[in-house]
């Protein structure tokens, strides 16, 4: 070993962290699941694996996704939300700004990667994509979205990796109160909600007396 050398936490190789002993040196970012500063080597932090994604769903048609590994996370922004193509991949990230991120064991060898909410977002749910039950995950996705963007505010749906190759953890979250949330409620039967969907002779009949809005 020589001088200037550093052992990283990641692999418990010794590398050279430079002349002043810290210009070759990482440390894992604000959104990692690891949350000691232990040094890393730069091929352990530039290649760390995406186990868990965070993605948020802005009022102005915006999203950020942060892709978050072990020791790093990386951000990608998309400013229109349509096109798979328009993501730019825009920095790692430094502040997690209170999401943090843990592996749940349910015995020795099984378990899932989730989250941990800042204050400030309430909790809609949770599920699991795998097999067929992936489109019913899908059209959920697809209702919370539309409902977040009718009532102008941020949604959030985190998934996360889980020791079933063929199951894929997602929950959302939404930002505001219990109030906010309760708002997102299946109540497509009640005219007052915002998730209201008339049947065909309900909105036939709003059409011929001039109702609009349905």
């Amino acid at each position: 070993m020589k001088k200037g050398s550093r052992l990283c936490h990641s692999c418990n190789e010794y590398f050279d962290a430079g002349e002043d002993g810290n210009e070759n040196v990482y440390y894992p970012d604000g959104g990692s699941i690891d949350a000691d500063r232990a040094p890393l080597c730069e091929t352990c932090y530039s290649e760390d694996e995406e186990v868990f994604t965070i993605h948020f769903f802005m009022p102005d048609g915006s999203e950020e996704r942060w892709g978050i590994g072990h020791i790093r996370a990386n951000v990608y922004a998309n400013e229109d939300g349509n096109a798979d193509e328009d993501w730019e991949y825009v920095d790692t990230l430094d502040d997690a700004q209170g999401w943090r991120i843990g592996w749940t064991r349910t015995d020795a060898w099984r378990g899932y990667y989730d989250e941990t909410a800042p204050e400030g977002y309430a909790k809609l749910g949770e599920d699991a994509a795998f097999g067929d039950h992936q489109n019913e995950v899908e059209d959920r996705d697809k209702r919370l979205r539309e409902i977040a963007s009718r009532l102008g505010v941020e949604l959030v749906r985190c998934t996360g990796r889980t020791s079933n190759v063929f199951s894929i953890g997602v929950s959302w979250w939404v930002k505001g109160d219990q109030a906010t949330a309760d708002k997102f409620a299946d109540d497509s039967d009640d005219p007052c909600s915002v998730d209201y969907r008339p049947d065909a002779e309900t909105l036939a009949l709003a059409q011929e007396i001039g109702v609009k809005g349905l």
